[in-house]
């Protein structure tokens, strides 16, 4: 909305604090100044003496929390108020085995990132799962104020590692452990931001699968911690989405996710 230089009325000012129309009634200046979400020029507003002419040209800038995947909506069309979330079980620790003929085993978590420019929203698209049950697709927000034509990135790291996470794959049935940094994976490198797009998700891909076309097939795929049998904690994931306004980022982060996924064949044991 953004509040004008020249004829600053405390109705402009409730409503950019506020994030609603032009209102209020009984406004106090001190408390939208208090109220106020600080940045740039305007990181004073809450000191006294509390001028109207302080928030001359002042446009309220928020971004919102990363919210907990272990919830979401079941469509992509939600709207956080009149819908309820349901339990996801979203996570990174999966496992697939099977020595039946004519059964691609596999287990993966995918996590993609829009920019819903006309909600104020960055829509975020994830699943996880094993070849062996049903994949439910799931949505969740995170919502701004003030930042739509903000330059939307976001990134994937692992914060306890150096190097980049453990894989392996070995056998026949041409086994894979695919992350963000390889080739099926979309080649996007760790700890570098990634354009949001407004069409389409930006999406990381982590999992393991290993086919079949006879008896003989036998291979196995491992990530994280399972791939040196290790339980050693350091192969977390996290994300980061941020906005740049004006030379300034606003980022929120997500928890941390364990890796540990294991994709097995037949009898393979490597």
């Amino acid at each position: 909305m953004a509040i004008g230089t020249t004829n600053i009325s405390l109705a402009n000012i409730y409503g950019e604090v506020n994030n609603t129309l032009p209102g209020g009634t009984n406004v106090s200046l001190k408390t939208q100044s208090q109220n106020a979400p600080e940045h740039g020029s305007y990181t004073l507003l809450n000191d006294a003496p509390y001028g109207m002419n302080e928030f001359s040209g002042y446009e309220a800038l928020s971004l919102g929390s990363f919210p907990n995947l272990s919830s979401g909506y079941s469509v992509e069309s939600f709207s956080s108020s009149s819908n309820t979330p349901v339990s996801t079980n979203f996570n990174y620790r999966k496992t697939h085995a099977s020595q039946q003929y004519g059964t691609q085993v596999g287990c993966y978590a995918q996590i993609g990132f829009q920019h819903d420019s006309t909600n104020n929203r960055i829509r975020i698209k994830y699943y996880s799962g094993t070849n062996a049950s049903f994949m439910n697709v799931y949505y969740h927000e995170i919502t701004y104020i003030g930042l739509g034509s903000a330059t939307w990135t976001c990134n994937y790291e692992y914060p306890d590692r150096t190097t980049v996470i453990p894989s392996f794959a070995s056998g026949n049935g041409n086994p894979q452990a695919v992350h963000p940094n390889t080739t099926s994976g979309g080649n996007l490198a760790e700890n570098t931001y990634h354009s949001i797009p407004t069409s389409g998700y930006r999406f990381f891909y982590h999992q393991c699968t290993a086919n079949y076309s006879s008896f003989n097939d036998n291979g196995q795929a491992r990530m994280g911690d399972a791939a040196n049998y290790l339980s050693s904690g350091d192969n977390a994931v996290r994300f980061n989405v941020k906005a740049t306004l004006n030379g300034t980022d606003y980022t929120v982060q997500s928890a941390e996710y364990d890796v540990d996924m294991i994709a097995q064949r037949g009898f393979f044991a490597p």
